[in-house]
């Protein structure tokens, strides 16, 4: 996805794009830090899925930064993404942050005890009304 791709896409221009499926699109780091300039201006966007796209540490650190600032998302899936601690912790304060979403799907993602404590704020605020941690290797003890 390129600045140009983006505009196209109804992103930042006149078109209004509601829903954008990028899902194993085999999106680069560079990609995520485009949307950063892109997502807060998407004022008719209401769900992203960028699900199945290794997106790394600065790609998810830019996607999320336009996460915070749009304030018409309500869906995110980032499922199966091999996320690490780190990204999850960016993602789930970006949601924190902007408030608007509402459905958040960590599918498929090996979820370790670090990023909980991120997740359990969110259920905490009580902004996120659905979230799916299904297939991330998390069991109770």
């Amino acid at each position: 996805v390129s600045t140009q791709s983006t505009g196209a896409m109804g992103l930042a221009g006149d078109a209004p794009v509601q829903e954008l499926l990028v899902a194993g699109c085999r999106l680069s780091e560079m990609a995520g830090q485009q949307l950063s300039t892109a997502l807060p201006s998407a004022s008719s966007l209401h769900r992203l899925s960028l699900a199945n796209n290794s997106l790394g540490r600065k790609g998810w650190r830019g996607v999320c930064g336009g996460v915070a600032l749009n304030q018409t998302l309500r869906s995110l899936d980032v499922s199966h993404c091999e996320l690490d601690a780190y990204s999850v912790g960016v993602i789930c304060m970006a949601v924190e942050q902007g408030g608007s979403i509402k459905n958040l799907s960590l599918r498929g993602n090996a979820l370790s005890s670090a990023p909980i404590e991120h997740i359990a704020s969110l259920l905490r605020r009580g902004s996120v009304v659905q979230l799916d941690l299904s297939e991330s290797g998390l069991m109770a003890k």
